[in-house]
This record gives C-alpha cells, sequence and structure tokens, in this order.
C-alpha cells in the first residue's frame, strides 16, 4: 500500500497534547519538530497564531515533501452557525478575517484593496477564494457528523457581539480560529494538498455570555484525528 504523507499541524499545547494522545504517541517535541505517529503520518505543534502557522509549514514542507497538511484544532461558533460545543467542522475555504483597513466608512478586506493575501502559486491555476485559501477538500475522508462551511482566521478573537457579527459579514464563517488561512497559503503555494478541521470548544461573541468546554472539544479532537489518518 502507498501511504500518503500527511502532516497534521496542532497550534496550542493543548491541542498537540490531545492529537498525540489519541495516536498513542508518546514524545512532545519542541515546536515545529515534526513527529512520527503513524507510517506516512507526522504530527507537529506550530505555536499559536498565523505568523507560527505559516512559518512552521513552510519549515516541515522543506525536509520532507508532505502531500497533505491538515490543521486541525478547536474553534469559536460564530453567530447564526447553529453550531454547539463538540460539533466538528470541515472548512470548504479558510478565510483571512482581519486583513485590511478600518475606516471611518467601515473596513475594506485587504484583498478588495488589490493586495489579496491568497494568491495562488503560478503553477497552480485552481482559483483560491478572494479574501482566503481553498481547501482540499477530497483529502479530508468522510465524517458524516460534521458540519462544512467557512471557517475564519482571526488575530483578533470575538470576544464583543459586535466583532463576531462584523466577522461573519466580512467572510461567510461558521467558526473561527488563529492558523487555518496561513497554514493553508504555506502549504499550497509549496505544492501540497490542504483541509481543516475543527472542533468547536466555545461560543464567541461578548465574553459575560460565552459558553466553554475545552475539556470535551479536545476529546473529540483526538477521536477525529484517529479517524483522519487513514
Amino acid at each position: 500500500m502507498d501511504f500518503v504523507r500527511s502532516l497534521f499541524v496542532l497550534a496550542a499545547p493543548a491541542e498537540f497534547s490531545a492529537v498525540a494522545r489519541a495516536l498513542s504517541v508518546v514524545a512532545h517535541p519542541p515546536l515545529w519538530t515534526p513527529t512520527n505517529a503513524r507510517p506516512g503520518l507526522d504530527i507537529v505543534q506550530s505555536g499559536v497564531g498565523k505568523a507560527n502557522a505559516a512559518a512552521c509549514v513552510a519549515w516541515c514542507l522543506a525536509r520532507r515533501p508532505y502531500q497533505r497538511v491538515l490543521s486541525l484544532g478547536i474553534a469559536g461558533a460564530l453567530p447564526g452557525s447553529g453550531l454547539n460545543i463538540g460539533d466538528v467542522v470541515v472548512a470548504t475555504a479558510a478565510a483571512y478575517a482581519d486583513e485590511g483597513v478600518a475606516a471611518p466608512e467601515g473596513f475594506t478586506d485587504i484583498g478588495t484593496l488589490g493586495f489579496a493575501p491568497g494568491a495562488p502559486a503560478k503553477h497552480d491555476q485552481r482559483p483560491n477564494i478572494g479574501q482566503g485559501v481553498r481547501v482540499d477538500c477530497e483529502i479530508i475522508p468522510e465524517l458524516p457528523e460534521a458540519h462544512r462551511g467557512i471557517v475564519a482566521t482571526v488575530s483578533t478573537c470575538s470576544g464583543t457581539d459586535a466583532l463576531a457579527a462584523e466577522v461573519v459579514r466580512r467572510t461567510g464563517a461558521i467558526a473561527e480560529a488563529m492558523e487555518g488561512a496561513a497554514a493553508g497559503f504555506t502549504a499550497l503555494r509549496l505544492g501540497a494538498g490542504f483541509g481543516e478541521v475543527r472542533v468547536i470548544s466555545n461560543t464567541t461573541g461578548d465574553r459575560g455570555g460565552q459558553r466553554w468546554d475545552i475539556k470535551r472539544a479536545l476529546v473529540r479532537l483526538g477521536e477525529i484525528a484517529s479517524s483522519l489518518e487513514t
């Protein structure tokens, strides 16, 4: 059997530990150090945020020709999504939510300004979405229970109702996280397939009204990672 060389990218220590535990990986190496979990599958902790995610994926792909890069982790449910804590989201696109200009008349995204961050590599003729990164849905095994939709990549998480609503307006996303579009942009530029899968750990909006269950979400994340390895 020919194994697809895959890289699962986890941002935070708790996310990495949840997946490592589910895959029976004992080691917890330094950031940006891929660890073999199965034949054809490595996992790596990138650190939180877009800069870490992009740099980690570039570092890893420069050393091993992974065919599939998956950004895995927990995420916040955006208003109107209908998502509940513990739900699984398979991204149909990873959208940059807060690259742009905030002016008195409103927010203008960087793509509209003529500097779209998700521009494809010259050899790749498949289009990206205007303010984000396409995903290769075919590289993710079928997850019957999963919700599908855009996942927003943010630098500032939505701790107010107004900001959560604005992220939805800008991107049409159903959930927000902090790494997907950056990891995907780098993977696609370097010739790897990309996907993003998230488990809902919390709601967004005003902090006082948010609901959280990180423990439950991390357990589910480990279960999902085990099903994605095939």
